[in-house]
């Protein structure tokens, strides 16, 4: 019995035999069996059960099924949010640092690229526009 393993007392199963339905309470647990508690609307009689006929044992109740924790999720979302403001700021910043790299290099062309090294005066007033 693999469900035993995993029951405890006072649990509700679902039991399903010769098509009808019935959520029990687990009262007594052993090794290989267990046994439930009949309810007042049971419709599956106890020497019906103990008669040895097949069943399928459907699951435990579980009553929180649909509950979300919201703090949790809260607080999720405000990490990430976190990680990314940090990340955005970081790709910021070494953007910032490549632009002013490639506003240097651009200027070195322009003055290497002047004869004899002398950069003109309409070349540096580009140079600084930019």
């Amino acid at each position: 019995c693999n469900v035993c393993t995993t029951l405890k007392k006072g649990e509700k199963v679902q039991i399903i035999f010769d098509n009808k339905k019935e959520l029990l309470e687990v009262q007594e647990i052993k090794e290989n069996a267990f046994r439930v508690k009949p309810s007042s609307e049971a419709t599956v009689s106890r020497s019906r059960i103990n008669s040895g006929s097949t069943v399928f044992i459907y699951g435990t109740q579980v009553n929180d099924f649909h509950i979300v924790d919201y703090d949790a999720l809260s607080m999720l979302n405000i990490s990430a949010t976190q990680a990314l403001t940090k990340r955005n700021e970081n790709m910021q910043q070494n953007q910032a640092v490549a632009k002013d790299q490639l506003e240097n290099l651009e200027v070195q062309k322009r003055l290497t690229s002047s004869p004899h090294g002398i950069p003109s005066a309409r070349s540096l007033r580009k140079a600084t526009r930019r």
